[in-house]
């Protein structure tokens, strides 16, 4: 009888959950500002990387120079990136190609399609994008955005 009880119970409390978790008007709902955004990578027109052959980006939401961004890059095969960091930290995904990245840790990571790769503000890294095919690429920045160059 017991355990009937606790049954019964945690269904109360589930279906109580749920009903106040649906039951929302239309003025709990967030205005919508943003339209959705959509970029198909293989017609995109890439702006070019400044200084760097083979390099193409486009910033598909956010102010890079005061807040958060979102970027899609893509990378020539075969294309090297020199060493740098940035005063944000990254988050990343492959989306088509190996991106190979060497950090100062002394570690190195492939980002494959569908890989997601984090690292922190102040994280010395380079690489290349292997041959093969040429390597796409999303990244969010959390911060406003910058690139340090290190010789």
């Amino acid at each position: 009888m017991i355990q009937m009880s606790a049954w019964r119970t945690a269904i109360l409390t589930t279906l109580t959950w749920l009903v106040s978790a649906t039951a929302v008007t239309a003025q709990d709902k967030p205005q919508v500002l943003d339209p959705p955004r959509y970029l198909e990578a293989a017609t995109a027109e890439w702006q070019d990387c400044e200084g760097l052959p083979n390099c193409g980006f486009q910033l598909v939401r956010g102010d890079p120079i005061r807040s958060a961004s979102h970027w899609l890059f893509r990378l020539g095969a075969g294309t090297a990136f020199p060493k740098h960091w940035h005063p944000t930290p990254e988050n990343m995904v492959g989306i088509s190609g190996t991106l190979t990245f060497h950090f100062e840790t002394g570690e190195t990571r492939a980002l494959r399609p569908g890989d997601f790769l984090y690292y922190e503000a102040g994280m010395t890294h380079w690489g290349q994008c292997e041959p093969g095919a040429d390597c796409v690429f999303y990244v969010f920045n959390d911060l406003p955005y910058a690139i340090h160059l290190i010789e």
